[in-house]
């Protein structure tokens, strides 16, 4: 004779069995692992975008700096930072250009002809020749750029293509 009844007998087979938790692992296991590349991709391009435009920051502070005060300021870019001289010219000063601002840096490369810059209250820039900045992570093959077009210090943000930096959006 049974003794359970129908309410307990749910109650003892209620829950997942072994097979169907591991079919359920191996499901998502696949799925992170399809996925990944992508997402590391897509981490790599915002890295690089944000390195690019937090130096395009950095620049126009400057240049905005140097006319309000009336006097020359100057940012030099190494080892991924971006420091002036005067240091009050720049307001995050040493701060690393591909810095989250969330207490942890995102691995960029900074490299290219641009080492330093000065403006003067004129809004004129040195050295006399463009310079380029080139931003690269290990995680995308996009390289992303920042040009300063020389004398006024006009700045144009792309993507390096065939080894030239090509506005965003164009040919």
């Amino acid at each position: 004779m049974d003794l359970q009844t129908p309410a307990s007998r749910a109650q003892i087979q209620s829950g997942f069995t072994v097979v169907e938790t591991l079919t359920a692992l191996t499901i998502s296991t696949i799925l992170a692992a399809v996925s990944f590349p992508s997402m590391a991709g897509m981490w790599g391009d915002y890295a690089t975008r944000l390195a690019q435009t937090n130096a395009q920051a950095q620049l126009m502070i400057l240049k905005r700096e140097a006319q309000r005060t009336n006097r020359t300021c100057q940012v030099t870019f190494a080892n991924n930072l971006a420091t002036a001289n005067p240091p009050d010219c720049l307001v995050s000063m040493g701060r690393s250009l591909s810095d989250s601002g969330m207490g942890f840096d995102l691995g960029v490369t900074v490299s290219g002809s641009l080492a330093s810059v000065t403006f003067s209250p004129v809004a004129t820039t040195t050295p006399s020749s463009n310079g380029t900045l080139r931003f690269s992570h290990a995680w995308t093959n996009t390289t992303r750029c920042l040009v300063l077009s020389q004398p006024l210090g006009v700045m144009r943000l792309g993507t390096i293509q065939q080894n030239t930096c090509v506005k965003d959006g164009g040919s």
